[in-house]
């Protein structure tokens, strides 16, 4: 079985130990063997049990989308078919670059820069990613689901390509929840399950994402996948870079606050940028 997953650090886990991405796949099967990738290129095998995470901090939906194309095409050149794809889409806002040095830079509404989209484009630029990504996957035959974490703005209801997104494909936090225009960001906070300000999944948000996956594909196992990790990651890792735990109580009085974040990206750009 390959399994393949990208998205920001929504999606690495704590510490890259302990991750939603890794109960899916203890859950799956009980001789897995997880790889982070971080080359341009991997070595695919169709030998045994590898679930490829290519998640990376702050990435945007841009790279998430490129990443995933690259991914597929060496598959395909390969003769290597993946049996579940997984895409954890990012901050609509966020974008890539490089600077002259080659180096790839991922540009976020909190960076000092005005190097991000702006809403409602930054959405409508994802949801064309998002169909796309999903005619190929189809087109390949593969099992795929996404995940949006970063609400989508409502503004591009007014399109009609988005009528031509597979919404069941597209998993939500629960069944009051909109898999797009509510994402996961502020239900994570709202209920206690994140472990910092910027709504990182805690040790049980990170169980709850993956129970979620593992319940559209119809596999009710991911208690196993669960406590495997978590006896051997809880005590050991406390930090996720360097923001420290909050109480459940903390993270629920902080999401009173919440507004869209697309709103929340305005107002702040000009705040910044705009005298």
């Amino acid at each position: 079985m390959i399994i393949y997953i990208n998205g920001c650090s929504h999606s690495i886990g704590v510490s890259k130990e302990y991750s939603w991405a890794r109960v899916v796949l203890n859950s799956l099967c009980r001789d897995g063997k997880y790889i982070h990738i971080n080359n341009d290129r991997i070595n695919l095998t169709n030998n045994s049990n590898i679930l490829y995470n290519d998640s990376d901090s702050a990435k945007g939906n841009d790279m998430i989308y490129i990443e995933t194309l690259e991914f597929l095409s060496q598959c395909r050149n390969e003769g290597i078919k993946p049996d579940y794809v997984i895409v954890q889409w990012s901050g609509p806002s966020r974008i890539a670059r490089q600077d002259v040095f080659e180096k790839m830079i991922f540009n976020t509404p909190s960076d000092e820069e005005n190097n991000i989209i702006l809403e409602p484009h930054g959405s409508r630029l994802t949801l064309s990613y998002m169909i796309s990504l999903q005619e190929i996957l189809k087109s390949m035959n593969i099992e795929y689901f996404f995940i949006n974490y970063m609400e989508l703005d409502t503004k591009i209801e007014k399109y009609n390509i988005l009528n031509s997104l597979d919404i069941s494909r597209c998993i939500s936090f629960n069944e009051s929840t909109h898999p797009l225009f509510d994402g996961w960001r502020i239900s994570i906070r709202k209920n206690g399950l994140s472990m910092d300000s910027d709504g990182h999944p805690s040790y049980l948000g990170h169980y709850f994402i993956a129970n979620r996956i593992l319940n559209y594909m119809n596999v009710d196992n991911s208690d196993v996948g669960f406590f495997e990790l978590l006896a051997g990651n809880t005590l050991k890792y406390v930090n996720y870079y360097k923001d420290k735990y909050i109480s459940k109580e903390v993270t629920i009085e902080n999401a009173k606050e919440l507004g869209s974040s697309s709103v929340h990206i305005k107002k702040s750009f000009i705040k910044r940028f705009i005298i």
